[in-house]
């Protein structure tokens, strides 16, 4: 039986691998397949949205076609990390986490706070579906 501890913890390594993917998306680490871009695609909800820092609204698809055409665009000195993930349940399957996003692409370290709410999802590497996120810059980020 999976206990909400679990499932807390499903949501603390979703959020960990799924910007390790961002870092070595960027990178060009990962191969431009899709299956590796499939780890990222997969687990957005068909409804996704992202609420940008700059407040902008960007659906799945615009997210998704932006993505893919960023592999290996960035330096391999880029860092991406996560601090802080806190996971709340809010009941019927549905999870809350925040954290802070934090980058540097050797100009710096910029963080933003970022919420997420999952949906449980079997089919998921961590049973957990994106199904919205909204970020905001951190104080002092740029």
């Amino acid at each position: 039986m999976t206990t909400d501890t679990d499932k807390k913890a499903a949501a603390v390594r979703e959020v960990e691998e799924f910007h390790q993917f961002f870092q070595d998306w960027f990178t060009g680490t990962l191969p431009r397949t899709a299956q590796a871009f499939a780890r990222f695609s997969d687990n957005l909800a068909p409804d996704f949205e992202l609420i940008s820092p700059r407040g902008d609204l960007l659906a799945r698809s615009a997210l998704v076609n932006g993505l893919e055409q960023a592999h290996g665009k960035l330096p391999k000195t880029i860092k991406i990390w996560v601090r802080d993930v806190k996971v709340r349940s809010l009941g019927a399957g549905l999870w809350l986490a925040t954290y802070e996003e934090w980058q540097d692409k050797g100009d710096g370290e910029r963080g933003r706070l970022s919420t997420v709410v999952f949906r449980e999802h079997a089919a998921s590497p961590n049973g957990m579906l994106w199904l919205h996120v909204h970020e905001t810059w951190l104080p002092d980020a740029k």
